[in-house]
């Protein structure tokens, strides 16, 4: 018997971060000369959701993922589609079985993944210019599973498409050792984080 409570789920911030991705060297440096290097970059986007329920004591998840697939599994125009609630219990219950194979108890899958009272969540190494959806809804711990006590919210945001600084660095290496060796690095522009 599936029984449905009503919590209200509150989203009061969100955030985008854009983090540059750390820089590498060749394999062999050899000698004290100062070196040019070419940063191979990427961009690592993070984002953050802060979650206030209704009641401070309910237990619920979080989840999110690409709203492509999102979409796709619950078109509802397509008969064999999910649900909204049948997609969030068979995808949580795909997470929780994943956790476990890789070896994880229930009580610290549990413990890693569901909540109570206000939180913050952050999502890290999404892709640039992609839709992501996300799912909260109220969860009961039955033993080795899980019951969903309440409709699941839902919403979506956008990643930014990162903006290119033009900010160069000038890379050495020094004091090289068998097992070690210094670097300085110096931005062209040394006012902004990198």
């Amino acid at each position: 018997m599936s029984v449905s409570r009503s919590f209200a789920f509150t989203f009061v911030s969100c955030q985008i971060e854009i983090l540059d991705s750390p820089f590498t060297f060749p394999d062999n440096v050899i000698s004290e000369v100062p070196l040019q290097y070419s940063i191979k970059s990427s961009v690592f986007i993070s984002y953050m959701l802060a979650v206030v329920p209704s009641n401070e004591t309910v237990t619920y998840h979080l989840m999110h993922v690409g709203k492509e697939y999102f979409e796709y599994y619950t078109n509802p125009d397509d008969p064999q589609a999910f649900t909204i609630e049948e997609f969030y219990s068979e995808y949580l219950a795909m997470y929780i079985d994943n956790l476990r194979q890789n070896g994880m108890t229930t009580e610290e899958i549990f413990e890693a993944i569901f909540v109570d009272g206000t939180n913050t969540f952050s999502a890290t190494g999404l892709v640039p210019n992609t839709s992501y959806q996300y799912l909260v809804a109220a969860v009961e711990i039955i033993e080795e599973s899980f019951a969903v006590l309440s409709d699941i919210t839902l919403g979506s945001y956008t990643t930014d498409e990162p903006e290119y600084t033009g900010m160069t660095f000038d890379i050495q290496v020094n004091n090289i050792k068998s097992n070690s060796f210094g670097v300085s690095v110096t931005p062209s522009d040394p006012t902004a984080t990198y």
